[in-house]
């Protein structure tokens, strides 16, 4: 904290990516908040719309999956603060009520085993599918009905965007920044951190309504269009670094 406050020069400009970054900025590293701009992460949204129109047929067909059967989706990396086993107990939970509902799990990491284990203890194989890692993530979301997120802590969560550029609802743990990029209620719905319970009680409510889907998708997507976007974030860095080198 003492090494940032003398090496923060007068014209210096600090950014996060996040008002949770920001305010983690100022507590944990001791930079005064005026000094921080927050530049939020943004995406491509193109790569997430207008999906080629057998996209959502092919990646089911490919995965055994019906036209019809609902599919919940999360793309992280297998690691302990990515708490999957809260979305496998979750999906333990949907099942009792949306009985052919599959999770797709896409990623990688030291957790996989763990998980693989936990899905074979709670009876799940074949409702729970291990994807690996993928090139085609929009393809993933096409093919989805519902994107979780059961993180412990989350800076920006990038797929979060992405989930929501592909007109996904989403249902994330309220860690972090997740609830800067989800609108509780109007774009998906928060939980907890690790309340599998109440995650399946939103993945059941979304799964059983599609028009709940569709508007909760469509809203997802107008807000990352307006505060998301990969332009966006790019001119706010390129105004900062003109503003700064103006100062110096």
């Amino acid at each position: 904290m003492v090494a940032n406050r003398v090496l923060l020069g007068r014209s210096d400009r600090v950014t996060a990516v996040g008002r949770f970054v920001k305010d983690a900025l100022v507590n944990y590293e001791g930079i005064v908040d005026h000094r921080i701009e927050v530049v939020h992460n943004g995406i491509d949204p193109d790569r997430f719309s207008n999906p080629a129109a057998d996209a959502r047929k092919a990646i089911r067909e490919e995965l055994g999956l019906t036209s019809r059967q609902p599919v919940v989706l999360q793309v992280a990396r297998f690691h302990p603060v990515k708490d999957h086993a809260t979305s496998i107990r979750a999906m333990a939970a949907v099942l009792d009520e949306v009985l052919d509902t599959v999770l797709l799990l896409a990623g990688d990491g030291e957790t996989r085993t763990e998980a693989q284990r936990l899905v074979v203890r709670l009876g799940l194989s074949g409702r729970v599918r291990f994807l690996g890692v993928r090139p085609n993530v929009p393809h993933l979301m096409a093919a989805s009905d519902v994107f979780i997120l059961s993180s412990l802590s989350e800076g920006l969560c990038v797929t979060l965007l992405e989930a929501m550029a592909a007109e996904l609802p989403v249902v994330a743990t309220d860690v972090g920044g997740n609830g800067e990029i989800v609108v509780h209620d109007a774009t998906g719905w928060l939980a907890g951190r690790g309340a599998h319970g109440p995650m399946a009680v939103h993945l059941v409510r979304l799964l059983k309504d599609y028009e709940l889907r569709r508007r909760f998708g469509a809203e997802g997507r107008r807000r990352l269009l307006t505060h998301f976007t990969q332009r966006q974030m790019h001119d706010r860095y390129a105004r900062i670094y003109e503003q700064t080198l103006s100062a110096a």
